[in-house]
């Protein structure tokens, strides 16, 4: 139980430390900016098939739209 405890409170402290210093902030736009620019970037074409093409086609826009906003907070 004790290693529990210990164990949480070093990832509390860790996190804290993250946040802190600025790290989290910035991983957390590094990883969206990878993301929007992956998302904006065309398939070469050996990434496309007609499986992607139909199924890019029948996804809910709003799924898109709440994932995009979900990326950007």
């Amino acid at each position: 139980m004790a290693e529990v405890t210990e164990s949480i409170l070093f990832r509390q402290k860790l996190y804290e430390n993250f946040k802190d210093s600025g790290l989290l902030s910035k991983l957390k736009t590094t990883l969206r900016t990878n993301l929007l620019d992956k998302l904006k970037k065309p398939l070469t074409p050996s990434e496309t098939s007609e499986y992607l093409i139909e199924a890019e086609k029948h996804k809910p826009i709003h799924l898109r739209k709440k994932f995009l906003a979900s990326a950007i907070q």
